[in-house]
């Protein structure tokens, strides 16, 4: 069995993975899962066969969803989204995390979104909003009034059985000018919806 998680907030749903099946019968076997058939090398640090974007093995499965509530992001730094936070045991120390989340918001003008692996930011590259963003998202309105659902991904790898925090995070300002959005409606109050992560715990397959 998955090791237990912490929820951070309520609305955490674990599930056990279920068992995959790809067109691909020749090469994998069922609970088994492929990323890609790329073989980039780089990666290979970690242990994983065929570098970052090796297969392996889902023994967890975590869904997270933030509840029907709006909320204001106003900074310009980073600010989690409520109910995008989990806490993990890895069942290895060599373990996977493949991160997926999707956050409906208004992105006013110019916004940022981050994952955050141990109160750390993931990445770390150069980005003219904030250095480090998975996704930058330039509208170009200085209107809440629309709303979007957009998708960030990322990965992390683990190095220890030390749990492991993963949560989403967004700034809403460009050229130290802060512009207020809204995640999960809109400034007329009216589109309510919900934001969700999914969290995947995958064993290398060595």
């Amino acid at each position: 069995m998955p090791t237990p998680i912490t929820p951070t907030t309520p609305g955490l749903y674990p599930r056990r993975g279920p068992k995959a099946s790809f067109s691909d019968a020749n090469s994998v076997q069922p609970g088994e899962l492929v990323l890609s058939t790329d073989t980039d090398e780089i990666g290979t640090e970690h242990g994983w066969q065929g570098g970052k974007n090796a297969g392996g093995k889902l023994l967890s499965a975590y869904f997270l969803e933030t509840p029907a509530q709006r909320q204001t992001i106003e900074s310009s730094t980073p600010v989690s989204v409520i109910g995008l936070s989990i806490t993990v045991t890895p069942e290895y120390e060599d373990s996977m995390f493949i991160i997926q989340a999707n956050v409906l918001s208004t992105f006013r003008h110019v916004a940022s979104m981050f994952i955050y692996i141990n109160g750390e930011k993931q990445m770390t590259h150069a980005n003219s909003n904030e250095d480090g963003a998975n996704n930058t998202i330039y509208y170009g309105s200085n209107s809440n009034s629309y709303l979007y659902p957009v998708v960030i991904q990322g990965r992390h790898f683990a190095t220890s059985k030390d749990p492991v925090t993963i949560e989403i995070r967004m700034l809403s300002a460009w050229a130290n000018t802060v512009y207020p959005l809204y995640v999960n409606d809109r400034s007329e109050n009216d589109m309510r919806g919900v934001s969700t992560m999914i969290v995947q715990e995958i064993k290398p397959t060595l």
